[in-house]
């Protein structure tokens, strides 16, 4: 660090601490930005001109931040580390550090000192660090992250040039298209062992999420959906003859609603028609007809060419009657720039100027829709602004009788005033059938070829959720796939190292932090498994039974999880293994050993007394995460013993050789010699058992007799002693 910045190893590296009980694994958007040229600026100034600039700097780089949804954790001289995803996530929240960064550039670019432009320069990096409370000795009280996240934005912070945003791999997979940026290839960042590949952000650019989703892959095959998308074919049909339609496509996110949007669209590929796309997004919810503002911006309507995408066989290409050059261009450029200098554009500040905005908006379609059919696609409308609303609701009955389809995509939730008129279609989306799922992961793979295996666990993770299948795929391509536990099902908890990829986590997250109260209870419901019973959760949890009650109720009605069975109170299952997934992995390590060791005592205990059968699979996850090494083992055994004897033979093995790894840990001595004996002559009676059970007996146990070994214990227990003296 230059001028007064601490020592790099003192903002990174802060040596042994204690993080607070609030601590958590999380998944981050890191944003460092630095002042160009503090150096100079001190030897020039006077200490005190010196610090107004410096504080002047620091208020509109938090503002900013603040502006976007980021946390500013901490301030170095001249540098400002911030944080966006965390203590509140939401899915925008790489989209929106990009953002900030570009703003705060501009922001500060707009201060003059000694007649020059200030400058930053901004690193950005996305990725898995431990962020909460950090307690030192000599520290004060302050939130940090820890990881090579913060490491990673503070090396591109220093590569990148006066006045430009520098981001990492990770971050730029997640913002796609939403930004125009410039490979710089691998480049060796100091104190990192690997060559980084970086990229810089030059502007943002207006596309919508789902497009930006798909920016690096192809769009995927529109499978499992022939019957919405005959509705849909129907409706425009009607919609030609001057018969109007509006289809609301609902469902949740990455269920595929845009996707089906995009497939009519290729279908109409060749008909005359014209294409009418607006895109809301969270961060505008809150200004005024932004989707309408965007889609001219877009379309070079302020500038006075086409407003609407148009393809070439589709339409001809507008002439001087098109509603771009009407007065409503110059009134919308006039509401964008209050302070442009045109005499020729009516005040808008009143009420009844909004009002006739939007009245000439209504208009301009209806023209538009004399010369051809139209489509319009509003999507994400769950984040609509009022005002665009309005619109919508203006718009909605005169479409009745224009050759208008209206596609309205949004989540549920979203309940427009006018969704109960006659000429309104719902169409509800949900998950893809199995082998509709199966052939979606087969094509996201191609031409990789996944095994059967793992084709099967991607899709019990994923549950029919498009989004969720070609994210879990991709990651298994990309060998972020953990197959050593092939025992595992959609009823089964998942493996500590389970991974959600970084495209979902943020979403699913945001959906946690929005009930923090409810933290603790989700969490310990992960840590038991994907479903889990009221009776359980009330006795590995501290929270009286009343507030546990109310706590389970918050969630059914969050969507999170929902009922099992008649009586609520009986069970419960989180409503996606992947949420389940998020809340566990939030978890620290320790925390993570603690609950589950005190969640495999809970379950043993109420085996032991007979008031619930465990399966020892399940009781053997629990003692592995809670590194409880030998009754983790003898588990392993029981699993592979009990499902060798339901002729469940693969399964046996797995279970088995989870047991023979987990041995290696124990520390040598009887214990160890023991199981690791009883462990392999389960597997041989295992890789023996296809030729039937009396084969295996004797190719295992004559063995044994003839070196005088005695039967094992775990083995004649079952009583399979005197099958052997048959």
């Amino acid at each position: 660090m230059k001028g007064l910045k601490k020592p790099r190893s003192s903002i990174l590296e802060p040596g042994i601490h204690t993080f607070g009980p609030n601590a958590e694994r999380r998944q981050l958007s890191v944003m460092f930005c630095d002042l160009v040229g503090s150096t100079p600026l001190s030897s020039r100034l006077d200490p005190e001109d010196l610090t107004a600039v410096i504080l002047g700097y620091q208020s509109r780089v938090t503002a900013t931040v603040r502006r976007f949804g980021g946390f500013v954790a901490r301030y170095f001289g001249d540098g400002v580390l911030s944080y966006f995803g965390w203590p509140v996530a939401d899915e925008a929240d790489t989209e929106q550090a990009v953002r900030a960064a570009l703003a705060v550039i501009d922001s500060v670019g707009e201060r003059q000192v000694q007649g020059e432009h200030l400058q930053v320069r901004i690193g950005i990096a996305t990725g898995l660090v431990v962020v909460g409370e950090l307690l030192g000795a000599d520290e004060a009280r302050q939130q940090m992250a820890i990881g090579r996240t913060p490491n990673l934005a503070a090396r591109l912070q220093d590569i990148a040039k006066p006045g430009c945003v520098v981001i990492d791999d990770a971050t730029f997979q997640q913002v796609g298209r939403l930004f125009e940026c410039q490979g710089l290839g691998p480049v060796a960042l100091k104190g990192l062992p690997d060559n980084v590949t970086a990229w810089q952000v030059t502007r943002a650019m207006r596309s919508s999420r789902s497009e930006a989703l798909h920016a690096t892959t192809k769009l995927p095959p529109l499978i499992g959906r022939d019957e919405e998308l005959h509705t849909l074919l129907r409706l425009w049909s009607q919609a030609k003859r001057r018969d109007g339609r509006v289809a609301l496509l609902s469902g949740e996110p990455g269920v595929g609603k845009s996707r089906l949007a995009a497939g009519l669209m290729e279908r109409l590929r060749g008909e005359p028609h014209a294409k009418l796309r607006f895109f809301c997004s969270p961060q505008h919810q809150d200004s005024p007809l932004s989707p309408v503002i965007a889609q001219m911006e877009r379309a070079g309507y302020l500038n006075g060419s086409s407003p609407v995408d148009t393809d070439p066989r589709e339409s001809k290409t507008p002439g001087p009657d098109d509603p771009a050059n009407s007065e409503d261009a110059v009134l919308i450029a006039r509401w964008i720039e209050p302070d442009a200098r045109n005499s020729s554009a009516p005040s808008i500040g009143a009420r009844n100027g909004m009002e006739r905005l939007i009245g000439d908006l209504v208009t301009q379609l209806t023209d538009l829709a004399a010369r051809r059919p139209v489509i319009i696609l509003f999507e994400d409308a769950q984040w609509i602004d009022h005002t665009s609303l309005e619109l919508l609701s203006v718009m909605v009955p005169c479409i009745r009788y224009l050759p208008v389809l209206l596609l309205v995509s949004c989540r549920p939730g979203f309940s427009p005033p006018w969704v109960a008129s006659p000429h309104i279609s719902t169409l509800p989306l949900s998950g893809l059938r199995k082998l509709e799922a199966v052939a979606l992961a087969r094509h996201t793979a191609a031409p990789v070829m996944l095994p059967p295996l793992v084709i099967r666990q991607i899709i019990a993770r994923a549950e029919g959720v498009p989004l969720f299948i070609e994210e879990l795929t991709r990651a298994a391509v990309e060998g972020g796939w953990d197959e050593g536990h092939p025992g595992e099902n959609a009823h089964s908890p998942n493996a500590q190292g389970a991974v959600v990829p970084p495209a979902l986590y943020a979403s699913l997250a945001a959906r946690l932090d929005r009930l923090p109260a409810l933290r603790e209870v989700i969490q310990l419901a992960a840590v038991i498994g994907r479903e889990f019973t009221f009776e359980k959760l009330a006795a590995v949890s501290n929270v009286a039974e009343g507030a546990l009650a109310d706590a389970l109720a918050g969630l059914c009605e969050a969507g999170l999880i929902s009922p099992t069975g008649a009586d609520a109170q009986v069970g419960y299952a989180f409503r996606h293994a992947l949420i389940r997934d998020v809340a566990h992995s939030m978890l620290l390590r320790d925390q993570r050993r603690q609950l589950h060791g005190r969640v495999a005592d809970v379950l043993q205990r109420r085996s032991d007394e007979g008031r619930e059968e465990t399966a020892p699979e399940i009781l053997a996850h629990h003692y592995t995460l809670a590194e409880m090494i030998e009754p983790a083992v003898r588990h392993w055994l029981a699993a592979g013993l009990r499902a060798f004897r339901m002729a469940a033979h693969r399964e046996a093995d797995s279970h088995l050789c989870r047991g023979l790894k987990l041995l290696e840990r124990l520390p040598e001595g009887v214990p160890r010699a023991r199981l690791g004996l009883e462990l392999k002559a389960a597997a041989g009676l295992v890789r023996d058992g296809s030729n039937g059970y009396g084969h295996a007996f004797q190719s295992t146990f004559a063995a044994w007799r003839g070196a005088g070994v005695q039967l094992p214990p775990s083995l004649a227990a079952r009583h399979w002693d005197r099958d052997l003296e048959r």
